[in-house]
């Protein structure tokens, strides 16, 4: 029974030193993350605006399988960050039941 008490606690600490997060993870535990999605540097600025309201609508999902559906989940652009090989799109993503306590 110790043997198995020290793997149960010993299973989900190596579930989250070897892995990012999952949709379980996100559901339930984590309740706000960044995403991000790489453009191309010489991308637009129409380019860039389209990439972000794809995103804002649910229709592109920068998170990959960490967030199933964005459409349940409130979805913002924290940044934008250029470097010499792209553009990098940062969306703060935080679950639909989630609420931030510093903000109204």
């Amino acid at each position: 029974m110790k043997t198995f008490s020290k793997f149960a606690v010993l299973v989900p600490l190596l579930a989250a030193a070897c892995g990012g997060a999952t949709r379980a993870d996100f559901r339930s535990a984590a309740k706000e993350m960044e995403c991000s999605l790489s453009i191309d540097a010489r991308s637009s600025a129409l380019q860039v605006q389209e990439k972000v309201a794809a995103v804002l609508d649910g229709s592109l999902n920068p998170c990959g399988d960490a967030v199933a559906d964005l459409r349940s989940a409130n979805v913002s652009l924290a940044r934008i960050d250029r470097d010499g090989d792209g553009i990098t799109l940062v969306f703060h993503v935080t679950n639909g039941d989630y609420k931030n306590v510093n903000v109204p």
